[in-house]
């Protein structure tokens, strides 16, 4: 009956210990068992016990007493059964008595301070000036200015009504005091192309955001997932940004400035429903 309602998780019964002695004469003697017993559930490849219990109850009886064994075994039974569901029922809240997860795309007021903050996040109505870029030039680089984009990313899981819920808070991110531009550089067109750095951010974020809501999340640990869809995306990232500088020549050579900032805008209309808000 378990197994064959999908409202419920399924479990097993696992039997360690089930031993019967008969001690004693005919005329007296003392049944007993002798007993380990678990409730287990088998869940994405791991056993999880859930509830167990041990023991040695018997009866003395006199003479020959029919079904004295059966009873004996259906004292233990209940015990473990009504035990179980006791157990069940004051920790029901937790992930071994989940059946299905589902992940949840968060979002909030954080990083939308664009005017005060020293992080922000991409929005579609807000394009960098050159006032967010508030670093100072490094010394050592050769070029006239540099945006530093990043991920953010929380999570919180909540085990409810049999339910692994993942929130998930996932933005693109432009850090103002890291990122900076050379006195006398403050071209369009660099601005230009330091935008589109953020915006191949959105990009990889939206795609990020789209692969997390078509996963199977395990149930049991769904952050260990997570860090890897999150860690691939991360590189995915930052081999656009390298291809982008690579083939534009940092913003040089406009045509190619111009294919980037089209490709980019097509591939950001596709994934509208992904879109940081």
């Amino acid at each position: 009956m378990v197994h064959s309602d999908t409202t419920l998780a399924p479990v097993s019964i696992i039997i360690e210990k089930f031993h019967f002695s008969d001690a004693g004469s005919i005329t007296k003697h003392t049944l007993s068992l002798e007993f380990k017993l678990s409730v287990v559930r088998f869940l994405e490849g791991k056993e999880i016990v859930l509830y167990a219990t041990n023991g040695k109850p018997s009866f003395i009886s006199t003479g020959v007493t029919p079904g004295l064994a059966e009873k004996l075994l259906k004292q233990v039974l209940d015990a473990l059964i009504n035990g179980f569901e006791q157990y069940a029922n004051e920790n029901s809240e937790q992930p071994s008595f989940c059946r299905k997860s589902e992940s949840i795309l968060i979002y909030n007021d954080e990083y939308t301070n664009y005017k005060d903050a020293d992080t922000i996040r991409w929005k579609a109505e807000y394009e960098l000036k050159w006032d967010d870029f508030q670093g100072q030039p490094d010394p050592a680089s050769s070029f006239s200015a540099q945006s530093n984009c990043m991920f953010s990313f929380k999570s919180m899981v909540e085990y409810k009504s049999g339910v692994m819920k993942l929130s998930l808070f996932l933005y693109p991110c432009f850090t103002k005091k890291a990122s900076w531009v050379r006195s006398g550089n403050k071209q369009d067109g660099l601005l230009q192309h330091e935008q589109l750095y953020f915006d191949i951010c959105e990009l990889y974020i939206r795609k990020l955001r789209m692969k997390i809501s078509s996963l199977n999340l395990p149930i049991t640990e769904p952050g260990t997932l997570i860090g890897v869809e999150f860690n691939e995306a991360w590189k995915d990232y930052q081999k656009a940004q390298a291809l982008y500088d690579e083939e534009s020549q940092h913003g040089i050579i406009e045509r190619v400035q111009k294919r980037w900032e089209d490709e980019i805008k097509t591939q950001l209309n596709e994934l509208a429903e992904f879109t940081t808000r």
